[in-house]
């Protein structure tokens, strides 16, 4: 059985939009960071995080996702 070649992460959809829901949840991003960084290790898919911006809120997030950043 083969892997995947491509998986798309998308974020946020619609909570960023004054017009629907105002608030962050403030945790998804960071699992959608750790979710991408497992399937890179355990596949060779690639992996699209589709995002407006991006929230890294807590304790060492803001330099994990520095390090997702790098590796690609």
């Amino acid at each position: 059985m083969r892997g995947p070649r491509a998986i798309a992460i998308m974020h946020c959809i619609g909570s960023r939009d004054e017009n629907y829901h105002r608030y962050c949840s403030r945790v998804f991003c960071m699992y959608a960071l750790k979710f991408s960084h497992l399937v890179k290790e355990k596949t060779a898919a690639e992996v699209y995080q589709l995002y407006i911006d991006m929230r890294s809120f807590g304790k060492g997030y803001e330099e994990f996702y520095d390090r997702i950043l790098k590796k690609g």
